[in-house]
């Protein structure tokens, strides 16, 4: 049911969301895009479920330097938090665990500058200048905006 009230539960829902911006590189709403890719949710559902189709949703800048099992079992976490009933969303410490998994499970590689690219559209001169980062600099960064939620006691 939808109230019109945030609760710990929608924040939820926005966790889901980001980890698809994450993903995918692109804004959850971008007008600037076809009408068949303007919300991010809707064009991700047909290639969450493939995993030979999956790659076309990750963000091209990353430039294939991700792990697709990784990807995967972050879409996983962020279906979870995109359940239609809040009360089958999961707490934000157990998203926090399950995103630490995925981070902890991704090899360790060479420090990747700050992720600055979630200004505007992969079509904005300001988002192709961006510099880019890796899956696991995306991840820890997330990771770390959890863990401080978690912290502050939003754990319902």
């Amino acid at each position: 049911m939808q109230t019109g009230r945030l609760t710990a539960k929608s924040d939820i829902w926005s966790y889901g969301v980001l980890l698809y911006e994450l993903i995918t590189g692109r804004r959850p709403i971008d007008k600037n895009r076809p009408k068949s890719e303007q919300k991010l949710l809707d064009w991700v559902k047909p290639y969450i479920s493939d995993v030979k189709r999956f790659p076309i949703i990750v963000d091209p800048r990353l430039e294939g330097h991700y792990n697709l099992k990784s990807m995967t079992k972050l879409s996983s976490v962020a279906n979870r938090c995109l359940v239609r009933m809040p009360k089958s969303r999961p707490k934000m410490s157990e998203v926090y665990d399950m995103v630490q998994k995925i981070v902890d499970s991704i090899g360790t590689g060479p420090p990747q500058p700050p992720l600055l690219h979630y200004r505007g559209s992969a079509s904005d001169p300001a988002t192709k200048r961006a510099k880019k980062g890796s899956l696991r600099t995306r991840l820890r960064e997330f990771g770390l905006g959890c863990r401080n939620i978690v912290q502050r006691g939003w754990k319902a």
